[in-house]
């Protein structure tokens, strides 16, 4: 049987870790990482900065924090998408046009956009790559699924998943990496509607 005092520590433990990302997301957003002290983060979050100390060692370990804090949103909200009762074409248009927003929302939500993602890709070169990777799983998932009900016609959908995500990813910038002329939400519910209408039986 769990110990009700252990619970309690963690979760409270987990409350100020949440609370703590969330400031320090609030002030990388608002003043640049570089501008942000760890004093300030903790002025932001209502603790000691030694409390601070004792969950980030340093600054990056902060950022990674938020970063990955970020990525588990998102995961969450895929999720909801891939578990509604949607058809399979109606749920990969939804999940492709929310990782679009969510994107655009972080391209264009601050002015330290650029600064906060190259250095994420500093300390963690391999996020994007994984995030390329996840988005492959959850489309595959979509197409299998689409199969399985009848709905696509799909001979080699491993194949076909790998050309879509490549398709896909150019609406998917990494702020800092954008392509000469911008993509928009139009133009991407083109090419999936594109896709789908191929895949359709």
């Amino acid at each position: 049987m769990a110990d009700p005092a252990n619970a309690y520590e963690n979760s409270h433990k987990s409350d100020k870790r949440k609370a703590i990302i969330e400031a320090a997301r609030g002030r990388f957003r608002h003043y640049g990482i570089g501008k942000t002290t760890m004093q300030d983060i903790a002025d932001d979050a209502g603790i000691a900065v030694g409390t601070l100390y004792l969950y980030f060692k340093n600054k990056d370990d902060l950022v990674l924090g938020c970063a990955e804090r970020f990525a588990q949103m998102h995961r969450e909200a895929a999720n909801r998408v891939l578990s509604s009762d949607l058809a399979a074409d109606k749920k990969l248009r939804q999940y492709i046009l929310d990782r679009y927003r969510a994107v655009e929302e972080t391209r264009t939500g601050s002015k330290h956009t650029v600064e906060i993602a190259r250095r994420v890709i500093k300390l963690r070169p391999q996020r994007f790559e994984e995030d390329d990777q996840w988005l492959y799983e959850n489309v595959l998932s979509i197409l299998q699924e689409g199969i399985s009900q009848g709905l696509f016609a799909i001979r080699e959908p491993e194949r076909d998943t790998r050309i879509f995500v490549q398709a896909v990813l150019y609406f998917l910038p990494v702020a800092g990496m954008e392509p000469y002329r911008l993509p928009t939400e139009k133009s991407l519910l083109e090419v999936v509607e594109w896709f789908t209408d191929k895949w359709r039986v």
